[in-house]
């Protein structure tokens, strides 16, 4: 946080969540931080409740935006083209602000720490032929320019293929 206040650093980062996770996310500790310690202005978004009006902040009086940073929990199912055109937008945004971003992806966990078969593994061929789809790592879902400019606004990018 004290590279944010400095302007050293102007990245956010992926990281990875459970879809089973019944706490909040990481970056909720990661906002109250910036937003108490370090007077920053903080724009977290809940990326499965989030209204498409709400997904980006208000525009500053100022055009400043260094003292934002942009935060967005439990990005998930970027197989429906309206979440990834929405989850695009972000980074865009973000890009375009130059805001770092600072996103979290939920994973599956396949086998919940048993050694029993994932359910999709117990349906029709054509349901485990769509599931094997949609369990593609995250970001395979977003167009390569948009791949591009999340680089940009956020590091451990790589690790989401």
């Amino acid at each position: 946080m004290k590279a944010y206040e400095n302007e050293t650093i102007a990245k956010g980062h992926c990281i990875k969540g459970n879809r089973r996770q019944t706490t909040a996310s990481a970056l909720w500790t990661l906002a109250f931080a910036a937003t108490w310690r370090f007077a920053m202005r903080v724009h977290i978004v809940n990326f499965a409740r989030c209204k498409p009006q709400d997904l980006l902040p208000e525009e500053p009086t100022s055009g400043d935006y260094s003292k934002l940073i942009f935060l967005v929990e439990g990005v998930d199912k970027l197989w429906m083209p309206e979440k990834a055109f929405q989850y695009e937008t972000i980074v865009s945004w973000c890009e375009r602000a130059q805001v770092p971003l600072w996103s979290e992806f939920l994973m599956n966990d396949l086998n919940n720490g048993t050694s029993e078969k994932p359910l999709f593994f117990k349906k029709s061929s054509f349901e485990t032929k769509i599931a094997a789809k949609k369990n593609l790592p995250p970001l395979r879902w977003l167009a390569p320019d948009c791949l591009s400019r999340l680089g940009d606004v956020a590091s451990g990018v790589e690790s989401f293929f």
